[in-house]
């Protein structure tokens, strides 16, 4: 903030975002993370990285761009 505070403001619909964050939905997010980190192969690389998207797609709009920007990037060693 431009009086020197930080910004407490969490995004909610109104900011691009579906649905609030919550712990319940940042565990979820863990979890899809974790799957994708864990994969072994392209086609299960690509099948959590889908996952993924479909999790995000439905919470949080700007992470769900921030994925999509880095693209199969994510998976890079998974096509290996």
């Amino acid at each position: 903030m431009a009086d020197g505070r930080l910004n407490c403001h969490k995004p909610g619909p109104e900011d691009g975002n579906n649905q609030p964050f919550t712990m319940k939905t940042n565990k979820k997010a863990k979890g899809r993370v974790k799957r994708l980190r864990l994969a072994e192969g392209a086609q299960a690389g690509r099948e959590a990285l889908a996952a993924l998207r479909k999790f995000l797609k439905e919470r949080n709009a700007a992470a769900l761009a921030s994925l999509e920007e880095s693209g199969e990037r994510l998976i890079a060693l998974h096509l290996l």
